[in-house]
C-alpha cells in the first residue's frame, strides 16, 4: 500500500474530518479511515476499502463524501459509515466541543493500529506475498558438462534429475514442443536448476556480454576462504571476468571488507564468489566448518531503472527493499572489468529472511548497456531466472494483469511430478524471466 495520490491530513486539536484517506491499495482502491461520534459522545470507527473505479466524487446531501455505489466490489455501496448515527458536518479548522476533542484524540491514537489490523484482516484475500526465493534456474547447452562443472568446481551436489516432455511445461516456459533434461543441484541450503532444452535448443549467450547489458544475471556463491576458492577455479581454467579477487574498501561502509570475484561457467553464465568478514552478511556464513563453498547469498540482475524495477519486485511481487548504495572506483572497475563503473545497488529479500536475496545493479556508467532481445525465450542460454514461491498465485496473477506485466505463461499452469504444483512465468520490466510458484 502506498500513500501516492492520497492526502493524509495533519489532525490538530480543534480539527476534524469525517473521512481520512490513509493510502492507495492500488490504482483502483483507497483505504479510508471512517469514524462517527454517537449522540452520547462515544466513538465508533472502522476502515473501508473503497473501490474508486466508478467514483465521481459526489457529495451526500449533508456534505460528506459519498461516491456512487459500486455493487459487487469490496467497499462498494454506500460508503458513508454508520448511517443510523447522528452526523454533524464539521470542516477542517472548525472549533470542536470537548467531546469531539476527546474523540479526535482517540482517533489520533488508534488510526494506525486500526488500519494495520484492517490490512492484516484483508491481506489473504487482497494480496499475495513472496515467501522465499526458492532457487535459480539456468538454461545450459549440455546438462552433463554443466552438472560436472558445478559439482567439481563449486562443490554442488546433484540431488535429482529428470526428463520433461509435458505440454503443460511448454506453457510454463513459453517454448512449445520441448524436451527438457533438468537437474537439481544443492549447495548448503540453496538449490539451482540446470535445464537443457534438448529440443528446441535456444541461442548461446553473446560472447561480448558485459555486466551492464540488461540480460546480465548472476548468483553469488559464498566461500569460507577467497584465496583457496579462487586458486581452485584458476587451476581448473575457469574464464575470469574480474582481474583478481577484490576487497571492498573502507570508504564503502556497508560493504567494507567483503571480498568478491566474478567469473563464467562453461556456457558463459556469469557467477560471483563472495567472502564475508565476521561483521557482514548472514550469520550462517560464519559457520563454515570444513566446507570451502557454503551456499548462495543472492542473485544480481542488471536493471535500467531502479525505481521501475522496485515497483515490480516490491509492490507487485512482494519483496522487501533492505537498502542500497553506490559502488564505484578502481575496485568496482576491476570487479566488473568495466572502465569507469559506477553502479547503483539495491538489495531485496522475501518474507523468509533466511533464504537468498535479490540485488539490482543499475550501471550509471559506463553507458551503452544493451536491452534484452525482444524475442528472447527461456530456452536461450542467457535466460537465467529466479524462482519465487508465493502464497497465493491466483491473486498475484490478477494483480500482475491489472498492471500490464508481460506474461510468458498464458495463465497459472499445473504441472505434475514437479517440486511445485502451480507455475507462472513472467518478465520483469527489463525482460528478466521470473518463475512464480505455489505448492
Amino acid at each position: 500500500m502506498t500513500a501516492s495520490g492520497c492526502r493524509l491530513p495533519t489532525i490538530a486539536s480543534g480539527q476534524v474530518e469525517k473521512y481520512l484517506c490513509v493510502g492507495n491499495w492500488d490504482d483502483r482502491a483507497k483505504v479510508v479511515m471512517r469514524y462517527a461520534v454517537r449522540a452520547d459522545g462515544t466513538l465508533e470507527t472502522g476502515v473501508v476499502f473503497h473501490d474508486m473505479t466508478n467514483a465521481a466524487g459526489a457529495e451526500a446531501s449533508d456534505g460528506s463524501p459519498h461516491p456512487p455505489p459500486s455493487p459487487g466490489k469490496a467497499g462498494g455501496g454506500d460508503v458513508r459509515p454508520f448511517p443510523h448515527l447522528r452526523w454533524r458536518k464539521v470542516g477542517m479548522g472548525a472549533t470542536m466541543n470537548r467531546s469531539e476533542e476527546i474523540t479526535m484524540h482517540r482517533i489520533r491514537s488508534s488510526i494506525l493500529l486500526i488500519v494495520a489490523l484492517a490490512l492484516c484482516a484483508f491481506a489473504n484475500a487482497v494480496c499475495a506475498r513472496a515467501l522465499v526465493l526458492d532457487s535459480f534456474a539456468l538454461t545450459v547447452s549440455d546438462l552433463d558438462r554443466s552438472a560436472a562443472f558445478y559439482e567439481k568446481a563449486l562443490d554442488f551436489r546433484k540431488v535429482s534429475e529428470r526428463t520433461v516432455a509435458d505440454r503443460n511445461y511448454d506453457y510454463v516456459t513459453g517454448v512449445f514442443g520441448t524436451r527438457v533434461r533438468s537437474a537439481t543441484l544443492r549447495l548448503g541450503e540453496e538449490t539451482i536448476q540446470l535445464e537443457q532444452f534438448v529440443s528446441p535448443a535456444g541461442r548461446p549467450i553473446p560472447v561480448d556480454s558485459r555486466s551492464n547489458d540488461l540480460w546480465f544475471q548472476h548468483f553469488a556463491v559464498v566461500v569460507a576462504d577467497m584465496e583457496r576458492a579462487h586458486e581452485r577455479l584458476r587451476q581448473l581454467g575457469v574464464q575470469s571476468i574480474s582481474s583478481a579477487p577484490q576487497t571492498i574498501p573502507e570508504s564503502n561502509r556497508a560493504a567494507a571488507g567483503i571480498k568478491a570475484w566474478k567469473f563464467r561457467d562453461p556456457d558463459g553464465h556469469p557467477l560471483e564468489l563472495l567472502w564475508f568478514p565476521s561483521d557482514k552478511g548472514n550469520a550462517k556464513w560464519q559457520r563454515a566448518g570444513d566446507r570451502l563453498f557454503l551456499g548462495i547469498d543472492h542473485s544480481a540482475i542488471t536493471v535500467s531503472d531502479t525505481e521501475r524495477s522496485t515497483v515490480f519486485y516490491r509492490d507487485l511481487i512482494g519483496l522487501a527493499v533492505l537498502g542500497g548504495g553506490i559502488n564505484s572506483g578502481p575496485t568496482q572497475e576491476q570487479l566488473d572489468n568495466a572502465f569507469g563503473a559506477v553502479v547503483r545497488i539495491t538489495g531485496l529479500r522475501p518474507e523468509r529472511p533466511e533464504g537468498p536475496g535479490l540485488e539490482f545493479l543499475q550501471y550509471l556508467t559506463p553507458g551503452g548497456g544493451r536491452p534484452a532481445p525482444a524475442d528472447a525465450r527461456l530456452n536461450d542460454l542467457a535466460a537465467t531466472r529466479v524462482v519465487i514461491e508465493v502464497d497465493d498465485l491466483r491473486a498475484l496473477v490478477d494483480k500482475l494483469q491489472r498492471h500490464g506485466v508481460a506474461f510468458v505463461s498464458p495463465d497459472v499452469v499445473t504441472v505434475e511430478a514437479h517440486p511445485f504444483r502451480h507455475y507462472l512465468s513472467v518478465k520483469d520490466p527489463d525482460g528478466h524471466a521470473v518463475v512464480l510458484v505455489q505448492r
